[in-house]
């Protein structure tokens, strides 16, 4: 049953980290998919963190328009290409098991949340949510990407941070340093989302200050959480249990 206020409540986290548990399959599946062939499930972003700016697999005969009258050649080339492509394969391939995981989840609490707000109760909130979840609409579709990117860093940058990633296009520049944009949001999310450093931007103080009671709650259970793993470390590094060689 779909009962109480309107917005987020336990037994919705209780019901939507159950549905991601049942996409395991799914995730493990777009992620093989996404591993051998780059297509990636339909409804997650397309983002990943090597951004050199190059299609797949760009080590190919076809790519190399290595002649099929040499196909010993070109079968080389091709196997070049799959071995040194294996590593970025393999990050697609891990951001889409995730991506496929977090987006389920917050599109199972974004139903639950839409049919309470609609009064359905039973079997007709049951069935709102499944067909909601089979095929959500765009808005909550939309949002889910950003959310799933922003737990596998793959959130668009703005701002000065992205004057700084057109640096990179300077010829093999990218090469050198082909990650800015998943550094750059691990370093975001850790001080201004976990962190009381997080007030010196104007969106986080917006938030506190003038949000909704759920921004305002998500933003202080993100501080809470980011500063007791930062206590917990000094801890383990005043212990010595954590040391630097």
């Amino acid at each position: 049953t779909l009962t109480g206020r309107p917005g987020r409540q336990l037994e919705d986290v209780h019901a939507s980290a159950g549905a991601v548990f049942m996409t395991f399959v799914e995730a493990f599946q777009g992620s093989r998919l996404a591993f051998k062939t780059g297509v990636k499930p339909e409804q997650i972003a397309d983002t990943s963190k090597i951004d050199v700016g190059q299609s797949r697999n760009a080590i190919s005969s076809e790519k190399w328009q290595a002649s099929m009258d040499t196909p010993l050649i070109a079968g080389m080339i091709d196997g070049l290409g799959n071995i040194i492509n294996i590593p970025t394969n393999m990050l697609d391939a891990e951001d889409t098991f995730f991506k496929v995981l977090s987006q389920r989840y917050y599109i199972s609490m974004e139903a639950r949340k839409s049919a309470r707000a609609k009064g359905l109760t039973g079997d007709d909130a049951l069935d709102y949510v499944t067909e909601f979840i089979v095929d959500p609409p765009q808005n909550a579709l939309i949002d889910s990407q950003k959310k799933s990117n922003y737990l596998v860093f793959q959130e668009e940058i703005d701002g000065i941070a992205k004057g700084l990633a057109k640096a990179r296009d300077i010829p093999g520049l990218r090469y050198l340093i082909p990650f800015f944009k998943t550094p750059y949001n691990i370093t975001r999310v850790t001080f201004r989302d976990g962190t009381p450093l997080g007030l010196f931007t104007q969106e986080q103080r917006r938030m506190l200050l003038r949000g909704t009671p759920e921004e305002r709650e998500k933003m202080l259970a993100r501080n809470a959480t980011g500063m007791s793993m930062i206590a917990y470390g000094i801890y383990l590094a005043s212990e010595e249990i954590f040391i630097e060689d």
